[in-house]
């Protein structure tokens, strides 16, 4: 059983249909969030121990079927003290929002006073 589930629908007034017609440019210079008009997201985490914890987190284009999972570890290694590991594996299509982009792994140190 899971310690926390959450799923969410977004819709995107100003998103596209059709991957031709995504607009990049105001992407990248912040003035659109997401690209495609509908989006569903889930997050998956559970106690794998006391001190060990997993998620899934998941994120998909509903238009374009393209989108990423995001696997993550975190330990606590001292009562103030967090270690966690974790990556983005992005699928879909080379012209899609997702599947233009590289694999993203990452970690993080996270400690608390």
């Amino acid at each position: 059983v899971c310690d926390y589930v959450l799923t969410e629908l977004q819709y995107n007034t100003p998103g596209s249909n059709d991957p031709d017609e995504e607009d990049v440019p105001r992407l990248i210079e912040g003035r659109l969030f997401n690209l495609a008009e509908w989006y569903s997201a889930t997050i998956v985490s559970k106690s794998l121990t006391p001190l060990i914890s997993g998620s899934v987190y998941g994120l998909m284009s509903l238009n374009e079927r393209t989108g990423l999972i995001g696997p993550a570890l975190t330990w606590a290694a001292l009562q103030n003290l967090e270690v966690s590991l974790g990556s983005y594996l992005f699928y879909g299509d080379s012209r899609s929002e997702f599947g233009r982009s590289e694999h993203a792994f990452f970690g993080s140190v996270q400690f608390y006073f």
